[in-house]
């Protein structure tokens, strides 16, 4: 039992040592999954990935000051959307899987997993950011 997990261990260090990835932040481990760029996955339009959608919100709630205070500002997007721009959703990390969407969004900070985030295809966002004529601010 010890040998396999010391192998599924060695496996996930291998894979994190040889792709280019980022690693959501953790308060309880330093397991690292597969993130890609959620900005280029949106830009792209790459429509196979996976997202953790955090807030839907109304404009007028500063949702700048909430994505810097949890500091996910490296991955993560804002979007305006519905009449108007009468909302805003923020959404977080682009992933291959559902299941690794999952794991990440399981990982999340205490105060993230307050809102009851969620994951779903990253095409529906991709979508919505487009149709109503977002930019991703640096």
């Amino acid at each position: 039992m010890t040998k396999i997990l010391f192998s599924l261990l060695l496996f996930f260090i291998t894979l994190n040592a040889a792709d280019n990835e980022s690693a959501v932040p953790s308060s309880s481990t330093e397991f690292v999954l597969k993130s890609f760029s959620l900005k280029d996955v949106v830009l792209q339009k790459k429509e196979n990935y996976y997202t953790i959608i955090l807030a839907t919100v109304e404009p007028g709630l500063d949702y700048n000051k909430f994505i810097q205070d949890n500091k996910i500002k490296y991955n993560a997007i804002a979007y305006h959307f519905g009449q108007e721009n009468k909302y805003v959703k923020i959404i977080f990390g682009a992933y291959e899987t559902y299941e690794d969407a999952f794991n990440a969004l399981i990982r999340l900070d205490t105060n993230l997993l307050s809102n009851r985030p969620y994951v779903e295809r990253v095409s529906k966002h991709i979508h919505l950011f487009h149709k109503y004529d977002n930019v991703i601010e640096d």
